[in-house]
């Protein structure tokens, strides 16, 4: 079930009572909550491990889920790869491991009870008494329970430099047209239409992708790489630690690249290998 649309703030006001903290809709003692730990995994250093135990203490609740009315998730989200998804949880305890690549930076893990069906008659035991008798009607995927929202923060020593880019299509710009981000952890290249299709095009075909060496990514890390050069408020980011990094790693002088010249040569050496070089092997 695909539940992202529910991410409802703790402010929201629902036409049934519901487990989460700061609220009195419960009277009776009853919680839910998760024990979570994302970890980097010790198989793969691109992927996160995560281990649950899950604790709720209300049996009306209990019970719609053993009778699968009800069911548990983990909803997951990283805002700088733009990674979502509803882990769906069947036991008390477990362990369970992302994609590599699904997370950069910090990783949210919210605990949430859904209904799997309508229900005409929810009915739990120690509600506060401002409800009443009443009987409340749920609908199919409305939210049981919500737990604390937990926030895991990651820095992957390996990672590539093409790893730190996310594309994102933008109808507001030109359809032949980029801009480039450097806002966040991750570089963001913003497509119009056309650069899109082209982009998508050219990555799926292995012997296409060195172009794109030769052109939208040396644009990105000339952009990027001058940014650090000239010192513009960009050290904090994730993207501009590695690309320091990288580039001390070949002898790159950020004190001395003081002109467009030699950050562009600097990049063209950094990426020739995937582009350049690999281009005119072929055609030998």
């Amino acid at each position: 079930m695909k539940s992202w649309y529910l991410m409802a703030t703790k402010l929201k006001t629902f036409l049934h009572p519901i487990i989460r903290s700061n609220s009195n809709d419960y009277t009776d003692g009853s919680f839910f909550s998760a024990e979570l730990s994302a970890t980097i995994s010790s198989e793969s250093k691109e992927s996160i491990h995560i281990t649950y135990s899950i604790n709720l203490n209300n049996d009306y609740i209990k019970k719609l889920i053993n009778d699968k009315i009800a069911s548990i998730y983990l909803n997951l989200y990283c805002g700088e790869t733009i990674y979502r998804s509803s882990h769906l949880v069947d036991r008390h305890k477990g362990e369970f491991t992302l994609p590599a690549g699904a997370v950069i930076g910090s990783l949210e893990i919210e605990p949430i009870i859904l209904s799997n069906s309508e229900i005409e008659q929810f009915s739990p035991t120690g509600l506060n008494k401002e409800f009443g008798s009443n009987l409340f009607q749920v609908e199919v995927g409305s939210p049981l329970a919500l737990g604390e929202k937990d926030v895991f923060n990651f820095a992957f020593a390996e990672r590539s430099l093409q790893d730190l880019i996310r594309v994102q299509t933008s109808t507001e710009l030109n359809e032949n047209e980029y801009e480039i981000s450097l806002t966040s952890n991750i570089i963001t290249i913003i497509m119009g239409t056309n650069v899109r299709k082209a982009w998508d095009f050219i990555r799926s075909d292995s012997n296409l992708r060195p172009f794109l060496y030769m052109s939208i990514y040396k644009d990105t890390f000339v952009e990027a790489l001058g940014a650090v050069v000239n010192g513009e408020g960009t050290d904090e980011f994730l993207w501009a630690q590695k690309l320091r990094e990288k580039f001390e790693e070949n002898n790159f002088h950020f004190s001395d690249a003081n002109d467009f010249s030699k950050i562009n040569m600097a990049v063209l050496r950094r990426l020739g290998s995937k582009g350049i070089e690999t281009v005119a092997k072929n055609v030998q």
